[in-house]
């Protein structure tokens, strides 16, 4: 093997590594999406209550 084999085989493992990366990163998205949305779904009950007549929000301290 001469060093442009060499070089053209490197190339194409970093790019199949780094494709099949990419892949695992956007199935663990797909996996926490409804995870969050139940999490995002609960901090809006949790906060409607707190809720002003202007549209602000009150802390734990009852502080706008």
């Amino acid at each position: 093997m001469d060093r442009r084999e060499f070089l053209s085989v490197l190339g194409t493992s970093a790019s199949i590594r780094l494709a099949a990366k990419k892949e695992e990163t956007l199935a663990a998205r797909d996996d926490i999406y409804p995870d969050l949305a139940k999490v995002a779904e609960r901090a809006a009950e949790e906060s409607l209550p707190k809720q002003q007549t202007d549209g602000g929000l009150r802390d734990e301290h009852e502080i706008p």
